[in-house]
């Protein structure tokens, strides 16, 4: 009875934990979004003609391959700054700033890319439209950051399976009323936007503010020193990106456009597995953090209890 006792304690304070309150809104949040991009994505499959189809799923594809390197792999290394510094809003409206430009950047990186590696005017298009994304994911990331930092996923989670929901009723209306794909990226990108707002004005803290983002200066040589030192998280992180990317790319260069469509829907499908170590290992890290402040054995304990107990 005892040992029964302490197996039910042991359960109920695992249950109370943060890791399995955020793990738990992230499961929940990921299976409803999972569900809905992909009665979106079948909509798509369905509405647009196989070339059509193929083409748009090639411009998300240069979009998500540039998108990997336009963090410049320095997510983790805000995520521990914000755990650790006194002066959090500084840090965050720098960041903020370094993150705004790097998006302007690589959207112009994602349209070069598209230009030059294909000759279809309607994937050049889209890869100009899509590419928007970049600079709205790359301000949305850093609020993503803070609330991961604070262990608040669930402002995440929440505003995310609102853009989910906003994408499934879009994919309704093409039943009612078909529009072409190039009009359905624009609509896209307009939800975007509506997501973005939404992550500043309920996903954010009070305190992050436009004007005194883009007041505060960031010197060159201190983002040069920032790169520096962090440049083994940019190689993991672009090691990453291509590694799950590249094959995209490679089919839509060597193989028709039927071809690319079966894949991105067989890359769809795989991508749902890998979902839960990702939503775990991002709550983990900031608890690692704050352990580790304590003494290095806190940090083991975290680290037992999360991922061996």
């Amino acid at each position: 009875m005892k040992a029964l006792r302490n197996i039910q304690s042991r359960v109920r304070s695992w249950f109370s934990t943060a890791l399995f309150t955020n793990s738990l809104w992230g499961v929940v949040s990921n299976v409803l979004q999972n569900i809905l991009f992909s009665v979106f994505f079948i909509v798509l499959a369905r509405q647009y003609s196989t070339e059509d189809f193929a083409q748009y799923v090639i411009a998300n594809t240069v979009y998500g391959f540039i998108l990997g390197f336009s963090t410049l792999g320095l997510g983790h290394w805000f995520i521990r700054e914000l755990v650790n510094t006194e002066d959090k809003k500084t840090l965050t409206d720098k960041f903020f700033k370094i993150q705004l430009y790097s998006g302007l950047f690589f959207y112009l990186v994602n349209t070069l890319m598209s230009y030059s590696l294909y000759d279809s005017q309607l994937v050049r298009n889209l890869s100009v439209l899509i590419g928007i994304n970049i600079i709205f994911d790359n301000i949305i990331n850093v609020i993503k950051y803070i609330n991961i930092a604070r262990l608040e996923q669930r402002k995440t989670f929440v505003i995310l399976t609102i853009e989910a929901f906003l994408k499934f009723l879009l994919a309704c209306v093409l039943f009612v009323y078909p529009v072409p794909v190039l009009y359905l990226s624009f609509f896209l990108i307009l939800l975007r936007l509506v997501t973005l707002n939404l992550f500043l004005r309920y996903g954010s803290s009070k305190d992050v503010s436009l004007p005194q983002i883009l007041r505060i200066i960031v010197p060159w040589k201190e983002l040069k020193s920032l790169l520096a030192s962090n440049w083994s998280f940019i190689i993991i992180g672009s090691i990453s990106v291509i590694y799950w990317r590249i094959g995209s790319i490679l089919v839509s260069k060597v193989l028709d456009l039927e071809a690319v469509a079966n894949y991105e829907i067989s890359f769809k499908l795989f991508s749902i597995a890998y979902l839960l170590p990702v939503i775990v290992a991002s709550t983990v890290y900031p608890m690692l953090l704050n352990a580790y402040k304590e003494n290095l054995q806190a940090m083991r304990k975290v680290y037992h209890n999360a991922f061996i107990a």
